[in-house]
């Protein structure tokens, strides 16, 4: 996954750029007041574990030294289990296609095999980090469809609200943004 600023509809701000599993449905109906925040606090939920996930904890002081290579091997052991439970967990869900997706906290854009109509209202179900693999799903409406080689180009602005959503969003795209630049630095 990259963070890049773009100057077209997803406005001057970092994005996600990443290829990730995604799926886009058309709502039976658009959510009343209580879906919607059952939705919002669901989203609020994975991006708040999603960010504890994405945390470096970097924290030696004189009294854990002596036990940090402990803690560190202990660790170690925490994140194969993890992953190991993962990998099991993944067997048993069906995650959907992978898609190149540009995404920040008012727009989303994705090439994909199918496409809604524009002027749309559907539900873009984005998986950001196979690691954890529960989904953020926002509401939106279909502002551009277009074909490229077989392929749709989509563009939707995001319905969601929720500052707690918004702000934990805009806090995942700043980080691995400052992490693409300290990669770029090192190669």
């Amino acid at each position: 996954m990259n963070a890049l600023i773009r100057g077209d509809q997803l406005g001057h701000s970092l994005t996600y750029q990443g290829d990730v599993p995604l799926r886009w449905y058309l709502p039976e109906k658009p959510l009343d007041a209580a879906q919607a925040l059952q939705l919002q606090n669901k989203n609020e939920s994975v991006l708040c574990k999603l960010l504890e996930l994405d945390d470096i904890h970097v924290d030696v002081n004189d009294e854990s030294r002596e036990n940090h290579a402990d803690l560190a091997r202990l660790e170690f052991k925490v994140d194969l289990a993890l992953e190991l439970l993962n990998q099991l967990y993944m067997r048993e869900i069906n995650l959907p296609d992978v898609c190149p997706l540009t995404l920040n906290t008012a727009y989303a854009e994705w090439m994909d095999a199918r496409s809604p109509s524009v002027n749309k209202y559907i539900h873009l179900e984005v998986f950001l980090d196979t690691k954890y693999p529960h989904s953020l799903v926002f509401p939106a409406t279909v502002q551009s469809v277009i074909e490229k080689s077989g392929r749709f180009k989509v563009t939707a602005k995001l319905d969601f609200s929720g500052e707690l959503v918004n702000e934990s969003l805009e806090k995942l795209i700043f980080r691995h943004h400052r992490r693409s630049i300290a990669v770029s630095h090192q190669g």
